[in-house]
């Protein structure tokens, strides 16, 4: 409940500085990174659950993932003859 506050405050907290002119664009209130950063505040807010399910369950694609990419595997493929 503390890292969902925590994310959740210090994205209301960018967002409000974009509605301000603290990024690349002018103030306003339809500035596009206020509106994103206060989308993904409401995003970590109200679906903090599912997310936190996905990166935690145990479907094993990650860790194949990650193990294929550190050790530098290739995938084989079978060479029946040369293509010209």
């Amino acid at each position: 409940m503390i890292v969902r506050l925590a994310c959740t405050l210090g994205l209301l907290l960018f967002a409000i500085g974009a509605f301000l002119g603290a990024g690349p664009t002018h103030a306003g209130l339809m500035d596009p990174f206020g509106l994103f950063f206060l989308g993904l505040a409401v995003l970590a807010w109200f679906a903090w659950k599912p997310m936190a399910n996905g990166l935690g369950s145990d479907t094993g694609v990650w860790d194949a993932f990650s193990r294929n990419v550190l050790r530098g595997h290739r995938r084989t493929t079978s060479s029946s003859g040369s293509a010209s």
